[in-house]
């Protein structure tokens, strides 16, 4: 039972047979600790979403540029008229100096005692219009503006004209005054009749009417004539009564003297020789 050799021990089962291994907690790093990055946190950098109200572009209500806006024409100078006896007014202007945009004129007449206004339009520098004679009033204004595309210019200082009024009145102070009776106009005035004349007690008369035989006016302005009295009448102007002569009778007021042969009485209202006959 001695031993050959060395004896051999089993060795432990639990000894180490070189230097021991170890092994890493399953939490320790196999190398530099890599560290999961927070998940809110930027990989790069951030980009912050832009707030929807914000312009991506200039502002789509900033205001357009616009060339600058065409000026209406200048005015044009004050018109001249002219109104002939017929009532036809002609008008004349001139055009704003060296504007080759005008396509017309507007040339405004207005009354200015009642307000009203016409507006006419024209393609040149004059215009003849005809008017109606006034009933009321004769005043007028005319002023012109020249038209362009860009629109109307500003009118001219008004001018002042005047129309004739109707037959049988006068123009005063703008107002057109019926003629009264034992007056006519004339020329547009109102002239008095003349002895031996009378308009037939009407106003507005255009004319006087001589007195008929056996009537007569002695005054100038008399609207209407006087009968003669009995064994008279009228002379030859119309403007005295006179006896009718020898041979001849006025029987009623307003005749003219009758034939009577054999009369010799002046101023006779009867024919008695006439009478001594029957």
């Amino acid at each position: 039972d001695a031993p050959t050799s060395a004896p051999v021990t089993d060795a432990p089962t639990d000894a180490p047979t070189s230097a021991p291994v170890t092994d890493a907690p399953t939490d320790a790093p196999t190398s530099a600790p890599v560290t999961d990055a927070p998940t809110d946190a930027p990989t790069s950098a951030p980009v912050t979403d832009a707030p929807t109200d914000a312009p991506t572009s200039a502002p789509t209500d900033a205001p357009t540029p616009t060339c600058p806006a065409t000026p209406a024409p200048a005015p044009t100078e004050a018109v001249s008229v002219n109104v002939d006896q017929n009532n036809l007014a002609t008008f004349t202007w001139t055009a704003p100096a060296a504007d080759s945009r005008i396509t017309g004129y507007i040339l405004r007449i207005q009354n200015m005692t009642i307000k009203y206004d016409y507006s006419y339009n024209f393609d040149q520098l004059s215009s003849s219009i005809q008017f109606a004679p006034a009933m009321s009033t004769t005043e007028r204004t005319a002023s012109v503006a020249a038209v362009t595309a860009a629109g109307t210019g500003a009118f001219s200082q008004p001018t002042t004209f005047h129309i004739k009024c109707k037959s049988g009145r006068q123009d005063v102070n703008g107002q057109c005054v019926v003629c009264e009776a034992g007056e006519y106009e004339s020329n547009g005035s109102c002239v008095a009749c003349g002895a031996g004349s009378s308009t037939n007690n009407k106003r507005g008369a255009t004319q006087c009417y001589s007195c008929p035989a056996g009537y007569f006016s002695s005054y100038s302005g008399a609207y209407e004539c006087t009968a003669c009295p009995a064994g008279t009448t009228s002379n030859v102007d119309n403007t005295i009564c006179v006896q009718c002569p020898a041979g001849t009778y006025a029987w009623a007021h307003g005749s003219s003297c009758q034939s009577c042969p054999g009369q010799t009485e002046v101023g006779a209202t009867s024919c008695l020789v006439d009478e001594q006959s029957k």
